[in-house]
């Protein structure tokens, strides 16, 4: 489409010029004749188009994270823009650093991770303090964010189609929740 733009200008120019200048006033739709392909050329792209070779999700229950593109990825995963992991907690309580070893190997890094626990309010307080403390490890060298598993897969999605640096790792929602994000 931006090419097309840009061919259909660029012609307009150089036929009015050509026609003004030749006083045979004919007119011809040879855009070969008048197409620039040089550097610097204006390009357009749709959003949608790149956005559409990203893995997001479009929604969640207690099973596990139905995607963009129309997979079901079972229990807790760890999503990046262009790839999935299955991740082997059951519980915030396995989640250590040792278990977010991906976001510190993976290059280009990461700019945040979404941490999304299922619900908030389902763990007890003690669990949760325990993950901060082991997130707390981590802050030193990445960027993390924990919320629920809602909130986590909403921020992740927005934040890839702001075409940022993103990964994620989620926990599906308590048992009879279920939750649909993108109207598909």
């Amino acid at each position: 489409m931006a090419k097309c733009f840009t061919v259909v200008r660029s012609y307009s120019i150089n036929v009015h010029r050509s026609w003004l200048a030749s006083g045979r006033r004919s007119f011809t739709l040879d855009a070969r004749k008048f197409s620039y392909e040089g550097p610097g050329k204006t390009t357009a792209s749709f959003l949608d188009d790149e956005v559409g070779q990203y893995l997001m999700i479009n929604s969640i229950n207690d099973r596990g994270f139905k995607l963009t593109n129309g997979a079901f990825a079972v229990g807790p995963i760890i999503l990046f823009p262009s790839f999935l992991f299955r991740w082997k907690i059951r519980t915030i309580e396995d989640i250590t650093p040792e278990s977010l070893l991906w976001f510190r190997t993976i290059e280009p890094r990461i700019e945040l991770i979404i941490l999304g626990i299922g619900e908030r309010n389902y763990w007890p307080v003690d669990s949760i303090k325990i993950l901060q403390r082991n997130l707390q490890l981590l802050r030193k060298d990445l960027k993390i964010e924990m919320m629920s598993t809602k909130e986590a897969v909403a921020t992740y999605n927005f934040m890839l189609a702001d075409f940022r640096l993103v990964g994620g790792a989620f926990l599906p929602l308590p048992s009879g929740i279920e939750q649909k994000l993108i109207d598909a």
